[in-house]
């Protein structure tokens, strides 16, 4: 049985809905935790903050988020 052109169309919509929903929280979560380890440091009476990303924990976060959605 074919998909309609309306259920095709909701399926794209929600897929992309999802797609930005979760990189939009990826982002603020990332952006807190850029933060926090820019304040913290300070409030806790150090002179210097260090930032260290790992790349590798950031890729796999990413392709979670493709398997997630499975687009």
């Amino acid at each position: 049985m074919a998909i309609s052109h309306n259920a095709m169309s909701m399926r794209i919509f929600w897929a992309a809905f999802f797609f930005f929903s979760f990189f939009l929280t990826v982002s603020l979560v990332v952006a807190f935790l850029f933060s926090l380890s820019l304040t913290v440091p300070f409030l806790s009476g150090g002179k210097d903050a260090i930032v260290t990303v790992n790349v590798h924990a950031a890729r796999d976060l990413l392709a979670s988020g493709y398997r997630l959605l499975d687009v």
